[in-house]
């Protein structure tokens, strides 16, 4: 991920989470995209918590490369338009 990607999730970090649901279709395509491995899946299974999962999520994220194209691509294909569109304000600015 780049250095304003990166900056950009942190800024909108809470709404992000809020507005992404971490449901199997979802990490299904991010585990497709190479973006997540099965390892990171498992440790956000572990969660219970929907919005504290969502906030995992980023922070692993933020460590992958092309992390921002597949996030985007993954959100529009479940429906997620909220955080796709927030993702896409990001674009953008840039």
């Amino acid at each position: 991920m780049e250095d304003w990607q990166r900056s950009y999730i942190v800024q909108n970090k809470q709404s992000l989470a809020i507005n992404t649901k971490c449901n199997n279709e979802f990490i299904k395509i991010l585990i497709q995209n190479e973006v997540l491995r099965h390892k990171d899946a498992k440790l956000l299974a572990q969660f219970e918590d929907e919005h504290a999962k969502s906030l995992e999520l980023y922070e692993i994220l933020m460590s992958k490369r092309e992390a921002y194209r597949m996030l985007m691509r993954a959100l529009g294909r479940t429906g997620q338009s909220e955080a796709f569109t927030m993702l896409l304000d990001g674009l953008r600015d840039q």
